[in-house]
C-alpha cells in the first residue's frame, strides 16, 4: 500500500502522517508564477525543505493564478499518475462539501481517498496535535476573523485560550493557517519572516528558511 498525503506544511498534514503508517508521498499545489501555496502563501522551497526532513518524495502540482477547481483537478491527476498510489489522504475534518468535491474529482483514479481525522472534535484535535509534538505557528490570517497580532504566534493552549469568540481552534474554517517548524520525524527548521503579504482575502506572513 502506497498513500499520498495532500499536503499543507502546516499542522493537520503533520498529524496525518502521525496516524498514517502508509504516506509514501506528499502532494503539494502550488501557484507556478509565486511559487507559494495558493492559500497559506507558504513559499515552496520551505515544503520542499519539510519534505526532505522527513524523508518523503514530494509530488509538486504547478497551478495558474487564481486557479479554479477545473486547474485544480486536473493538476492533482497529472501529478499522481504513475506513481503507483493506492490511495490519497486528506486532513480535512468536518466541511462536507469540500470532501464530496475531491471524492467526486478523484473518481477514477483507481485510488481510495481517506479522510483520517474526519469528525473529530476540532477542540480535542488541537490538544492532540499540541501534545504529539508537532511545532508550529501561525503564517496566515483571514483578519476579519482573527488579528493580524497573531502571526507568527506559537499554535499552543495559550493561543488557544485567547482566540476569538467563534473562532475554530482548528482554523477549519479557514480563519488562520499554520507552518509546522518541528514534528516527529523532521528535524526543527529555522524559519525567518520577512514582512507581510496580502492575497486571497489573507495577511500572510512571508516565512523564509534560515
Amino acid at each position: 500500500m502506497s498513500a499520498g498525503l495532500l499536503y499543507s506544511g502546516g499542522k493537520d498534514s503533520a498529524f496525518c502522517l502521525q496516524v498514517c503508517s502508509d504516506v509514501t508521498h506528499l502532494i503539494t499545489t502550488y501557484d507556478r508564477e509565486r511559487g507559494r501555496l495558493p492559500i497559506q502563501g507558504i513559499r515552496l522551497s520551505i515544503i520542499r525543505l519539510q519534505a526532505q526532513r522527513l524523508g518523503l518524495e514530494l509530488i509538486e502540482v504547478p497551478l495558474p493564478p487564481n486557479a479554479d477547481n477545473k486547474a485544480w483537478i486536473r493538476g492533482i491527476r497529472r501529478g499522481i499518475k504513475g506513481k503507483g498510489l493506492t490511495s490519497l489522504v486528506f486532513g480535512d475534518l468536518f466541511l462536507e462539501d469540500i470532501r464530496q468535491f475531491r471524492e467526486r474529482a478523484l473518481a477514477g483514479t483507481e485510488c481510495e481517498v481517506r479522510f483520517p481525522l474526519w469528525g473529530k472534535d476540532t477542540a480535542t484535535m488541537a490538544r492532540r496535535i499540541q501534545d504529539s509534538g508537532i511545532e508550529c505557528r501561525l503564517c496566515s490570517v483571514n483578519a476579519l476573523a482573527v488579528p493580524t497580532t497573531y502571526l507568527s504566534a506559537h499554535y499552543d493552549q495559550r493561543l488557544l485560550e485567547s482566540l476569538p469568540v467563534g473562532v475554530d481552534p482548528c482554523g477549519e474554517n479557514g480563519e488562520f493557517h499554520t507552518i509546522v517548524t518541528a514534528a516527529p520525524g523532521m528535524a526543527p527548521i529555522e524559519l525567518t519572516p520577512e514582512g507581510t503579504i496580502e492575497a486571497l482575502g489573507y495577511t500572510i506572513l512571508d516565512y523564509a528558511p534560515t
